[in-house]
């Protein structure tokens, strides 16, 4: 469960926009887990277990310190992820390839967990932010993708 420092989130809505938002001082917490759709225990044999419809279930933590203006848009970017259409996507960079040069990973993201707390009831100061997203898929990790369509709308928070 490494930490990897800066990340992106994109938001991509097929054929029309790619919104870029990055978070450069924000700090990456993933616990990668191997899970199964069934698992049932074999009635004459109990030590023989039958694992059925394996998956990979990546939970993120992520701590961002933004202004109260920048959460406001990080709760918006994060109440579009569940709407029809919209694929949200977290991306970080970290360690190195034989060539040289750094990794970089993108996840399909499923599902926002817990949305993010704001500890200053003014929204006044600039504050420590921490939410969760989780990442379901069937194959290896993801490698980044060519989804086709270039950034026109990047977002710097």
């Amino acid at each position: 469960m490494g930490k990897i420092e800066g990340f992106n989130l994109l938001k991509y809505i097929p054929e029309t926009s790619l919104n870029y938002y990055n978070f450069s001082d924000g700090m990456i917490k993933r616990n990668p887990s191997l899970k199964y759709r069934y698992i049932k225990i074999n009635p004459l044999d109990p030590t023989d277990i039958w694992k059925i419809g394996k998956y990979y279930l990546d939970k993120f933590k992520l701590t961002t310190f933004l202004i109260p203006e920048e959460y406001d848009d990080l709760l918006m970017i994060l109440d579009e992820c569940s709407a029809e259409g919209v694929e949200f996507r977290l991306e970080y960079t970290h360690g190195q390839n034989a060539g040289g040069g750094y990794k970089t990973k993108q996840f399909i993201i499923t599902k926002v967990p817990s949305m993010p707390d704001c500890e200053d009831d003014l929204h006044e100061y600039r504050e420590k932010v921490e939410f969760e997203l989780e990442s379901v898929y069937y194959s290896l990790p993801p490698l980044i993708g060519d989804i086709g369509i270039y950034v026109d709308n990047p977002i710097y928070i």
